[in-house]
């Protein structure tokens, strides 16, 4: 992967959304480049829609009128419509895309836009102004950009080339090889971490976190700014275990992480009905609040380990 790969401005990639005047993916003001692809299946996963790296069909059920017109040009039966429901089987999809394109008020939609680093960078650069007054800039996250590792190569080493200051987010799960080649480019990498006991990880996200954990002290190792994010999922990992845990992983580390509590919510669950699938994660899981949060902040802050919630 990459090997002696140049990136260009020409360089594509696949996108599944970009979010501007951003507030939580680093410093300042950011755009957010959402990028297809990702080799974790976290059951709490918020952008179902960026684990595979296809396009795909999508329908928004809130504004959906089941009027049948998108049934009624599909040759492959995704779409079950009777006077009450809208039933997707999107295992049948061949993503002809005819659904979204008859779609009156634009429920139905394809999810995934093939895109050049130079198509990014010109919606990044309209909002430098905003990057320049708040100390903001560019974020890749998704899904896992490096697993698209050339696009976003490209991207970011467009951005940092202009001077927009350049932020990944990103699991880590990837060879080392890869993350060294974002090393130059990259200003802040924000790190998902999803649990430091191997077993429950695979439980978890679906595989183990071996590399991960390898690659967190490789990047320690350097000198690039690094935080570590935890989104605190109750009766998964918000409990005192993962948090002794992942104060012990810390501290042992070369340079001591900021690390950044996201509580868990319920935003996800409808996207995956959006795109045909159950929620892996039982809806009966409440979402998090700080109360959940205040006993990390305290056991991190007591081992001297910045920490803020988000």
């Amino acid at each position: 992967m990459l090997g002696d790969f140049e990136p260009s401005s020409k360089t594509e990639g696949w996108v599944f959304d970009i979010q501007r005047f951003s507030l939580h993916d680093g410093p300042g003001i950011r755009t957010t480049i959402f990028i297809k692809g990702c080799p974790l299946q976290c059951i709490w996963c918020h952008n179902p829609e960026g684990i595979s790296p296809r396009p795909q069909v999508r329908v928004n059920f809130n504004i959906c009128t089941l009027c049948g017109r998108c049934a009624d040009v599909c040759e492959s039966g995704c779409h079950i419509i009777d006077k009450n429901s809208h039933l997707l089987r999107l295992d049948r999809c061949m993503l002809c895309g005819r659904c979204a394109s008859v779609c009156l008020n634009k429920a139905t939609e394809i999810v995934g836009r093939k895109m050049t680093a130079e198509d990014v960078m010109s919606i990044v650069r309209k909002d430098i102004p905003f990057y320049e007054q708040s100390g903001g800039g560019v974020t890749l996250s998704g899904g896992e950009p490096m697993a698209q590792p050339e696009f976003a190569l490209a991207i970011m080493k467009m951005a940092h080339t202009e001077n927009i200051h350049t932020a990944i987010e990103t699991s880590l799960c990837v060879n080392w090889q890869v993350v060294e080649k974002f090393i130059e480019t990259a200003d802040l990498f924000l790190v998902d971490l999803k649990h430091i006991d191997e077993t429950l990880h695979k439980e978890l996200t679906g595989i183990s976190n071996r590399q991960i954990l390898s690659n967190v002290r490789r990047l320690a190792q350097t000198t690039k700014p690094m935080i570590i994010r935890i989104c605190l999922v109750p009766g998964y990992n918000a409990n005192s275990d993962f948090a002794e845990k992942l104060v012990e992983f810390i501290t042992s580390l070369e340079q001591t992480p900021e690390v950044e509590i996201l509580l868990y919510h319920r935003l996800g669950i409808p996207k995956w009905k959006a795109i045909g699938e159950q929620p892996p994660m039982p809806e009966d899981v409440p979402a998090a609040d700080r109360d959940d949060a205040s006993g990390w902040v305290q056991r991190l802050r007591d081992a001297c380990v910045p920490v803020r919630v988000q």
